[in-house]
């Protein structure tokens, strides 16, 4: 079993070197082994410290909020809406090759990320257990 089991621990992982590609899904594989509500949310509750990259620390919010809908958790997380968690520019995690595929991430991406302007076309947190 992977050891990462809360996005604080992403963004430790993250500081140490270890890629999102990586990170992300061994925390959403501990998530999905989350028996409770209430583990989930203590998975998401801590905030993360900050990476030093606004796009990973607003991923990482995006991830909680969209945990939290996702599982209706009744508590947000405060550090969710902090601020420096919203980036000011749009963020297509891929690069989107026309004015189509963009309208089609920016459309289709889950509510939580577009509160953050993060438009992933290539982050799934669904995995195959």
């Amino acid at each position: 079993m992977s050891q990462i089991s809360s996005l604080f621990e992403v963004a430790e992982s993250f500081l140490g070197g270890v890629e999102l590609k990586v990170a992300v899904p061994e925390f959403v594989d501990n998530l999905l082994l989350a028996a409770t509500k209430d583990s989930k949310l203590a998975m998401i509750f801590e905030c993360p410290k900050p990476t030093g990259d606004a796009k990973v620390d607003a991923l990482l919010a995006a991830i909680a909020r969209h945990i939290a809908i996702q599982y209706r958790l009744e508590d947000l997380p405060g550090w969710v809406r902090s601020d420096d968690r919203i980036l000011a520019e749009p963020w297509f995690t891929s690069k989107p090759t026309s004015m189509a595929m963009q309208l089609k991430l920016v459309t289709g991406s889950p509510p939580a990320f577009r509160l953050h302007n993060i438009f992933p076309g290539d982050l799934s947190l669904d995995r195959a257990a």
